[in-house]
């Protein structure tokens, strides 16, 4: 069974570990819980893999709070690009398979889709930091493998987007669907699984995993309130541009995921299909609570 670790315990990493322990021989690594690594120090990742030797990293480490960290980019930076450099750097040292998790919000052009070649244009410190991440770990080891994604999905401790809209839909609280923003994304079990699949294949560079279903995010919640039979009229059609944010967001993040069709088997799974087979799991998120 190959070893498998995985940095960084947040949404992401936990769902992936949940699933790999099937498969593989899964390690859980971070800052403040699992194994212990900063990736900030090239030194303390070195001496992670000497000690549990994994033939597989997938690194989920990533500072996300996009408003917040808008005017405090310190530790993004050290975090989001030099980190995913450090491991690359080590990866390539060890000889071993790295996968590292990158973002669609690297886009914002005139384009329905984004394929692997083009171009990105991050808007904000958090997608500049990110595409920086990108950057420093193909530079530092061109066999590494960069995923671009986004995901939604139940998390058990009730926070991110998903169970706050089913939360506020429960609780009769009306919801604003921005109708100019458009992505197209993957349930995080979803994702896990096509990761895990991606970890055992012959593949280097940069690769899209996305859903094939296109919304806005006003028809993405529509969508959820009707499958979960929630009041669809609490969804209000609404504009980014009335929001005053501190940091500026990409209007369109659709990635083209044909290659990744192409080269995986996993089934990728539409909106109605995940709302249905958990349906009964996502009945119970309300009142603030999982």
């Amino acid at each position: 069974m190959k070893k498998l670790l995985i940095i960084g315990k947040g949404f992401l990493g936990n769902s992936l570990s949940k699933l790999a322990i099937k498969k593989f021989d899964v390690f859980e690594a971070s800052l403040k819980h699992g194994l212990f690594v900063d990736i900030q120090k090239i030194q303390s990742i070195e001496k992670l893999i000497k000690k549990h030797d994994p033939d597989i990293i997938i690194n989920c480490a990533a500072i996300t709070n996009i408003e917040k960290t808008e005017n405090d980019t310190q530790k993004l930076f050290l975090v989001n690009a030099q980190g995913p450099g450090n491991i690359a750097k080590i990866a390539k040292k060890y000889s071993k398979k790295f996968i590292h998790i990158s973002t669609d919000s690297v886009f914002d052009r005139n384009k329905k889709k984004y394929n692997e070649l083009d171009l990105p244009n991050p808007l904000n410190e958090y997608s500049k930091s990110k595409f920086q991440g990108e950057q420093l770990v193909l530079e530092n080891n061109s066999n590494s493998i960069i995923v671009r994604t986004n995901f939604y999905g139940y998390d058990e401790n009730g926070k991110f987007l998903f169970n706050w809209i089913i939360n506020q839909l429960n609780n009769k609280k009306s919801i604003i669907g921005f109708e100019d923003i458009i992505f197209n994304p993957l349930e995080i079990n979803n994702l896990s699984e096509l990761l895990l699949e991606l970890c055992l294949i012959e593949f280097k560079g940069i690769i899209h995993l996305a859903g094939d279903e296109i919304f806005s995010k006003f028809d993405f919640i529509e969508k959820i309130a009707l499958s979960l039979n929630l009041d669809r009229k609490l969804v209000i059609r609404g504009n980014s541009d009335q929001i005053k944010l501190i940091a500026k967001r990409p209007k369109n993040t659709t990635l083209d995921n044909s290659i990744s069709k192409k080269i995986l088997s996993t089934k990728i799974k539409k909106l109605n299909e995940i709302l249905s087979e958990n349906y009964d799991e996502y009945k119970k998120i309300e009142r603030g609570r999982p």
